[in-house]
């Protein structure tokens, strides 16, 4: 019986480790894809800026235009204009207010040359707010565990 118990104990901690492992994979895939929305915006908003003649970018996306290098946080809070374009009713990148993370991305130039590429570094962190209103299991923000995506336009 003893024997049994501890092979017992032994297994359960398996179960345990396994599905906070799980749980932290199936966060980082949803930081990832919420990273590749922006990238997509971004692009869209860089493709309508382009054309003949330019399109203005869509009211509250923060996205210059022209483009320019610099770094810009998607609102986590209804903060007006910019959350319309990001929030539940425009883009749906940040799906709720004080959600269980946080986004920015930084814009740069791959050289000095004006016909080089745009590179876009989108990054999701896990929030560091405690009134946040849902969190990721096995996933906070002092795990420092956090999704960089890196693209190029």
């Amino acid at each position: 019986m003893a024997i049994l118990s501890i092979m017992v104990a032994g297994i359960l901690q398996l179960f345990s480790l396994a599905l906070l492992a799980s749980a932290g994979a199936a966060a980082r895939t949803e930081l990832l894809f919420k990273c590749q929305q922006v990238v997509e915006n971004v692009r869209f908003c860089y493709g309508i800026g382009r054309r003949s003649p330019p399109l203005p970018p869509p009211a509250g996306a923060g996205v210059p235009n022209p483009i320019v290098a610099g770094t810009t946080y998607l609102p986590y809070k209804d903060t007006g204009l910019p959350w319309t374009y990001w929030g539940p009713n425009g883009a749906n990148v940040m799906e709720e207010e004080n959600g269980p993370y946080k986004i920015f991305y930084t814009i740069e130039r791959s050289s000095g040359n004006p016909n080089a590429l745009w590179i876009i570094t989108v990054s999701a962190v896990p929030t560091d707010d405690a009134a946040a209103a849902r969190r990721f299991f096995g996933l906070t923000f002092k795990t420092l565990k956090r999704v960089d995506y890196v693209a190029a336009f």
